[in-house]
């Protein structure tokens, strides 16, 4: 605070003893000002202490001069007119100011006056009904001017200012230091906003912020929503809910496991019998009672809490189990010696309210034609829900369409149900993938094939079996579409096969000769022969695009031994009658190999036949063909061996 204080200052001539005589007007000029008291000052808040200020010329002669006053921090200590006032605890510098000059500051040291009043300076929170404050209130002893009163011991007393309830633990706290903090206070009593209230003798009191009072651990069990039921066997109409409550009746934030028994009337209960409590309320949603009708009671525990027990509440006696079956009717198809029937399953289930137990098929009746192809059972228990699984033998059936029908009966329902059966037994399919023409195949790379499925039923060329899936056995040589169209991809020979859920599978064989040079192959296209077949071999040289002018190459089959799973094939005859390479054939009947020996001095090129050889099947099993060559010169003796194709040829013979 600033002031200007107008101080007079007098001045006269003077002269020496001598006696100089008058001087002329003195220097009025302010230099210095000096304050009184000139050393620091203490002060009592809200007490009052007076400077006064001198002012000096350079000459050290004092002058008349008005004063601006100052303190270095108001809220410490104030000045007016020299007049300083104290406030809050600390210290302030004093100075006056004349124009341009100041005085040298001077400290005022400010402590607590008396005490006047109670302060709350740690609001109370996390408050839980009966327990204590999770952070206690703490009170301090102030003066007036709410500096803390560090001597003070006063007695300060909490009390409930408003929202109701009691106080527990340590009510009242004597002050340390001007501190009094209430460890251990709690407040019992409905939840809900508070406040709390301290009183000192002789002081103003404080009131704490509102703070909200939650509810307390769960100390006790009470029926928030009485059990209402309808039938046995039924969840209740109005389900029974339960409350964790703590001591004081406040709902508990709890989610404690709560459960049900029956308490009287007898019976079973169903459902989930225990529940974990929700935000402290437990509902029994699913909860049946099982047995006879009359009244009941229920009672609900959770751990070391107390039971409660519900109000009686009357159940009905239960309608009748209803015996439901998923479909009323199913049609199974077989084959005439195909694959067996899959089983075919039915679910059963109650849609009554009395339990279905001990489910039975009561009767299994046949139309006109065969009966017993039909067996019914249920594989995983008999008590609703089940399954019913349906086998049908069709092993010995002719074909035709054959009927069943099924009854289904169970303890605890009153009438039956029926299913119809319909089993359809088709004439034998036969799955044809390729034909004789093709059933073995020399593709080129990148070159596609399209061997042709067809399904035959008594010989007549029917749907497609619809279960057909393509595979080729090896996708690095050959791919497979989903059509059956084949497509070359690299040198070499692959099984692709038309698999089938329903009846037979069947393959082709591809072969896939390199992407150029000659191949030795037959004309041979099936791989499927019977006991007694003759099987013409007619074995060519394919030059493509070279010029040949000397091979050597063998045809050879496995030695028979009389066992294993290789079947007898017997060599008949060869013949090399208009070949344009003039081979000569021998035959060494100890191995199984027939030499090939053919010469053309201006080579030959295109499609080349070198001899035509029979074999004849003596058994039935495995075997095969192989072509090799040990010699594959050009006309200009270039050797074209390694860029060469050797092909072979299986035989099976059921």
């Amino acid at each position: 605070m600033l002031a200007l204080v107008a101080l007079s200052a007098c001045g006269g001539g003077g002269g020496s003893a001598g006696g100089d005589g008058p001087t002329g007007p003195g220097n009025t000029t302010v230099a210095r000002i000096d304050l009184s008291p000139a050393t620091p000052v203490a002060v009592v808040s809200g007490a009052s202490t007076t400077f006064t200020a001198a002012a000096f010329t350079s000459g050290n002669t004092a002058v008349g001069a008005s004063f601006t006053w100052a303190s270095s921090n108001d809220a410490v200590a104030s000045v007016a007119g020299g007049v300083v006032t104290g406030h809050l605890v600390g210290t302030a510098v004093i100075t006056a100011r004349s124009g341009s000059v100041t005085s040298a500051g001077v400290t005022v040291t400010v402590s607590a006056g008396a005490a006047a009043q109670l302060a709350v300076v740690t609001q109370p929170a996390g408050a839980a009904a009966g327990a204590p404050f999770a952070t206690p209130p703490v009170v301090q002893v102030q003066d007036a001017a709410g500096n803390a009163v560090v001597g003070s011991t006063a007695a300060i007393t909490a009390a409930v200012a408003s929202g109701g309830g009691t106080l527990g633990g340590p009510t009242t706290v004597t002050a340390v230091a001007g501190v009094a903090t209430f460890s251990g206070l709690s407040i019992a009593g409905l939840v809900g906003a508070r406040t709390l209230t301290f009183t000192a003798a002789g002081l103003a009191a404080a009131t704490s912020a509102a703070f909200p009072l939650d509810a307390g651990p769960a100390a006790q069990l009470a029926m928030r929503t009485q059990p209402v039921a309808g039938t046995a066997y039924a969840p209740f109409l109005t389900p029974a809910a339960v409350e964790l409550r703590d001591a004081f009746g406040n709902v508990a934030a709890s989610t404690a496991a709560v459960t049900a028994t029956l308490a009287s009337g007898g019976g079973t209960l169903g459902g989930a019998t225990t529940v974990n409590a929700s935000a402290g309320v437990a509902t029994f949603t699913s909860l049946t009672v099982n047995g006879a009708a009359g009244a009941r009671t229920l009672t609900f525990t959770a751990g070391t809490l107390g039971a409660v027990t519900s109000a009686s509440f009357s159940v009905s006696a239960a309608p009748p189990a209803i015996v439901t079956l998923s479909a009323a009717a199913l049609t199974m198809t077989a084959t005439v010696g195909g694959n067996p029937v899959a089983p075919t399953t039915v679910a059963v289930t109650n849609t009554g309210i009395f339990p279905l137990t001990n489910l039975r098929v009561q009767a299994t009746t046949y139309s006109a034609g065969a009966a017993g192809w039909l067996a019914a059972t249920f594989p995983g228990g008999t008590s609703a829900p089940a399954t019913l699984q349906l086998t049908a033998t069709s092993a010995a059936l002719p074909v035709g369409t054959y009927s069943a029908t099924v009854v289904v009966a169970g303890d605890g329902a009153v009438a039956t149900t029926s299913l119809a059966v319909t089993l359809v037994v088709n004439p034998p399919a036969f799955n044809a993938y390729g034909t004789t023409a093709n059933k073995v195949s020399v593709v080129a790379i990148g070159s596609t094939l399209s061997p042709g499925f067809v399904t035959v039923v008594s010989g007549v060329p029917s749907t497609p079996d619809p279960t057909i899936t393509f595979v080729a056995r090896n996708t690095a040589i050959a791919t497979v579409d989903a059509t059956g169209k084949i497509t070359a991809v690299a040198a070499g020979q692959v099984w692709v096969a038309a698999l089938s859920t329903q009846s037979n599978s069947d393959s082709v064989l591809v072969i896939v000769p390199r992407a150029s040079g000659p191949v030795l192959r037959t004309t041979i296209t099936r791989f499927t022969y019977a006991v007694g077949d003759t099987i013409t071999a007619v074995v060519q040289l394919d030059t493509r695009g070279a010029t040949v002018g000397a091979v050597t190459a063998s045809v050879s089959w496995p030695v028979w031994t009389g066992t294993g799973t290789f079947g007898a094939m017997t060599y008949v005859d060869a013949n090399t009658t208009g070949s344009a390479m003039s081979p000569v054939v021998t035959l060494d009947p100890t191995v199984n190999v027939i030499r090939i020996n053919g010469l053309s001095a201006a080579g030959v090129t295109g499609v080349v036949t070198l001899a035509t050889i029979r074999f004849r099947v003596e058994s039935s099993g495995l075997n095969a063909i192989y072509l090799n060559a040990s010699e594959m010169l050009a006309a200009d003796f270039t050797d074209l061996l390694a860029t060469s194709t050797f092909t072979q040829y299986p035989v099976i013979v059921p």
